[in-house]
């Protein structure tokens, strides 16, 4: 059987779900192969809630209500000699559940969905992608312009910590649903997070480099997974606790492509960065990659800049993997009690790293644009397609910025002259931009050390 497409993604985990869905919108014949079934284990994830605005945008928050999640306002915390609760913004996820959800979304949008079926090769020939797959006894060519790779981690990525294996185990009978945290502890060699899922399962993931579990047969990986939770002095949890299943082993291993972009093809989600879970940002983060990979590929297959797109995914990659390193070596870092090598390997010197203490310019006082800031013309998204746009680039920021919030901010950042203050800017910026907007810009300028005055202040402008 042969399917004629625009785009072949190949993997329908959330990345790859989000471009397909996104792709279609745009008008473009879609084909996603998934190589699992609709029925999947179960797997306890946390998302941010910045994360409810991407459900929304992709059609699937009311169906994923309807489903069923946990809103989690607490975390516990055992994090070397700390120990202390936090209040905590989060959703507990079922993945799934999750996963299947939303790439029916792409199905519904208009998506060709084989699933499951097994990419076997993919060959580019004549501006053409042939995909060979089969699933369910039947082989299928796929023939595509361009091609996205949401395949997750491999071995063959750039390694950017200690290989680390994550222990995934869900428990009946522990800490009750009605009361959703999550629970973060560190021990020696391991750290551990668990969190209770909608079902009435608690889930616990322990995190450890991955040659202490390798060669482990089922018998032994169980026993070595409840004695890294008795070194996490988590036991009160599971007293009355029993193991719903086996125990599974996944790669959690922090890793990135070497070029996650060509002209014709591209890697999204953890094919193109892995994150370290340590974030819980990995699923958000695959959901902002596949919808930015949509608006390249739109770019490259509607003859706009290719140049531009593939700068502008290459820089967006990049800048995602150094502001996760940092915020996770800081993460590690942090805990002091346990100085092994496993904690060793992943932190960063936190202290060197911190962004210095910055203060808003009082409102009557002169600003500048500090002596870092430019103003370049670089890649950045506009509509549906990627273009050359003013942007501001300064080492104070994790990645260039041509708008906020809707609003491009080179005409404005152009109008500030000598003697200029804050009021006098949002006078004259309210004239072009919404009165609320021009606040939160000027405060955010002035936070991230961008506007500055040439005395020490204190006052925030209001």
């Amino acid at each position: 059987m042969q399917i004629d497409a625009d785009v072949c993604v190949v993997g329908g985990g959330p990345a790859g779900s989000a471009a397909a869905i996104r792709l279609c919108r745009l008008g473009y014949k879609v084909c996603v192969i998934e190589r699992q079934a609709s029925k999947r284990p179960a797997a306890a994830e946390a998302f941010p809630d910045t994360i409810i605005p991407l459900l929304d945008d992709l059609g699937i928050l009311s169906s994923l209500e309807q489903l069923g999640f946990l809103h989690c306002r607490k975390t516990r915390l055992s994090w070397g000699i700390l120990s202390y609760e936090r209040p905590t913004s989060s959703l507990l996820v079922d993945r799934g559940l999750f996963d299947p959800l939303l790439l029916e979304a792409a199905r519904k949008a208009g998506a060709a969905v084989l699933a499951p079926a097994r990419c076997r090769k993919a060959n580019y020939s004549g501006g053409l992608w042939t995909v060979a797959a089969d699933g369910n006894d039947i082989a299928v060519r796929v023939k595509a312009r361009f091609l996205v790779g949401a395949t997750g981690r491999r071995g063959g990525q750039a390694r950017l910590r200690p290989k680390t294996a994550a222990l995934c185990g869900r428990w009946r009978g522990a800490v009750p649903s009605d009361r959703p945290e999550m629970r973060i502890a560190a021990s020696l060699n391991s750290w551990l997070w668990g969190a209770p899922l909608a079902d009435g399962t608690y889930a616990v993931t322990c995190f450890v480099d991955t040659d202490r579990c390798a060669a482990l047969d089922r018998v032994t990986r169980r026993q070595f997974y409840r004695e890294l939770i008795a070194d996490a002095s988590v036991d009160e949890l599971l007293v009355h606790a029993e193991l719903v299943d086996d125990i599974k082993v996944r790669d959690a291993t922090c890793r990135c492509a070497a070029d996650p972009v060509t002209n014709r093809s591209i890697k999204i989600g953890d094919a193109a960065f892995a994150m370290d879970p340590l974030s819980s940002q990995g699923v958000r983060a695959a959901l902002i990659g596949g919808i930015q990979a949509s608006i390249v590929a739109n770019t490259i297959l509607t003859g706009g800049d290719t140049g531009a797109a593939m700068t502008f995914y290459r820089q967006a990659q990049q800048n995602a993997a150094t502001r996760h390193l940092r915020t996770a070596g800081e993460i590690y870092a942090s805990q002091l009690d346990f100085p092994t090598s496993f904690w060793r390997e992943r932190s960063i010197d936190f202290a060197s790293h911190g962004a210095p203490r910055r203060v808003v310019p009082e409102p009557n006082a002169p600003v500048r644009l500090t002596p870092a800031a430019r103003l370049q013309e670089l890649p950045a998204i506009e509509g549906t397609i990627i273009r050359d746009k003013w942007s501001l680039s300064c080492p104070n920021l994790d990645r260039p910025v041509a708008w906020f919030a809707g609003i491009e901010i080179a005409p404005l950042l152009a109008q500030i002259r000598p003697g200029s203050t804050p009021l006098s800017l949002f006078s004259d910026w309210s004239r072009a931009a919404p009165v609320e907007v021009v606040h939160a810009l000027l405060h955010w300028l002035g936070s991230e050390g961008i506007l500055i005055s040439d005395g020490a202040c204190t006052e925030k402008f209001s």
